[in-house]
């Protein structure tokens, strides 16, 4: 063997993954894809900086700046502010991604990870050992952590097809102009939603977010669409921004999809690869680390012949997608109450966003 335990992919989940089997005391290779695209700014759970402390991961927490509230006009017409001060947790973060993933990465090296940077091609399962063939090495582990960050790639590692309840896409793009305030701002539109924070370089990040109908009509992809559409927002009109250039927009899918097993033989997936949730109030970095942490001691648990500590992480990941999914429908609903396009009508009246029941 190689090692102990494989893992594909070097995001915060894989990472989470590797410092806990390290700890363990499990040998452990992490296979990061080297393609790497450019990441928004996202906000976390005020617990942040707790379990990057619990995961020996803390140094990450110098890649994160405090959000002290939300400012938001959610099933209202004018902005309103809830203040970080009436949360007995304290404030949230401000996640700077790119810098949050390579310090990650640097920390878990240290731990004494081993860190290919190749791309998986095919993973092949025998009774006793797992097989993975990248494009520049071939590695034999006796389990494999899969943590792509995207639920179809990793589905088609393990031969299943994804379930997709819903599809939306994020543009966004970091604004040249100097941007002081630690908040964030959601600002929902006629055919989608807004949220404009700190980025990691002191200035402004603007993100909206559509679905696939509404990104044929209106193509945010090009910048003067993605302007367009962000000066007929309150906040846009009220930050009298001038751009003399045009800035790079970048995309990513987001939504809700999960795999329908979340493990098999020899396999477990955590993170994105597990469940992809929607940017809306989903703390999709807790969840990228805590799946990543319980994966691993699943894993742990199953190399020393205890098999039920899969399905106990089964039922957890269950259990989230099901939470969330709920309390996602009643936020649109919200907001779908009082507009009737069909952005917002999509979201909460398709049969297809029925609640996931895994009984």
């Amino acid at each position: 063997m190689d090692c102990d335990v494989a893992i594909i992919g070097g995001g915060p989940s894989g990472c989470a993954a590797a410092a806990t089997l390290i700890a363990k005391g499990i040998s452990t290779i992490v296979f990061d894809n080297p393609n790497h695209r450019v990441k928004a700014t996202e906000t976390c759970h005020p617990k942040l900086q707790g379990l990057l402390k619990e995961l020996g991961l803390e140094e990450a927490m110098h890649s994160c700046s405090p959000c002290y509230g939300i400012v938001s006009s959610w099933g209202r017409n004018e902005f309103q502010m809830e203040s970080s001060i009436t949360n007995p947790l304290g404030h949230s973060w401000f996640v700077h991604r790119s810098q949050f993933d390579s310090i990650l990465k640097e920390k878990v090296i240290s731990l004494g990870a081993k860190w290919k940077h190749s791309r998986i091609e095919h993973v092949h399962f025998e009774p006793d050992r797992v097989f993975l063939q990248s494009n520049e090495h071939q590695i034999c582990s006796r389990f494999v952590v899969i943590s792509t960050g995207s639920t179809l790639s990793a589905v088609n590692f393990v031969g299943q097809k994804r379930i997709q309840y819903d599809s939306l896409f994020a543009y966004w793009a970091n604004l040249p102009v100097p941007f002081q305030e630690h908040l964030i701002f959601v600002e929902p539109t006629e055919c989608g939603w807004w949220y404009f924070c700190l980025n990691a370089q002191g200035g402004a990040m603007a993100c909206f977010v559509t679905d696939a109908e509404e990104s044929r009509k209106e193509r945010p992809h090009a910048f003067a669409n993605w302007l367009s559409l962000f000066r007929s927002t309150k906040f846009g009109r009220r930050s009298e921004l001038n751009f003399s250039d045009s800035i790079q927009i970048n995309s990513a899918t987001t939504g809700i999809a999960f795999a329908p097993a979340k493990h098999g033989q020899r396999w477990v997936l955590s993170g994105d690869a597990a469940i992809m949730l929607d940017p809306l109030g989903s703390s999709g970095i807790m969840t990228a680390l805590e799946s990543g942490s319980r994966a691993a001691k699943a894993v742990e648990s199953s190399l020393f012949g205890e098999s039920s500590a899969l399905d106990s992480y089964d039922s957890w990941i269950n259990g989230l997608l099901n939470t969330f999914r709920q309390q996602r429908i009643k936020h649109y609903s919200i907001e779908a109450a009082r507009r009737s396009h069909r952005f917002w009508n999509r979201r909460t009246k398709d049969k297809n966003l029925q609640i996931y029941d895994n009984r």
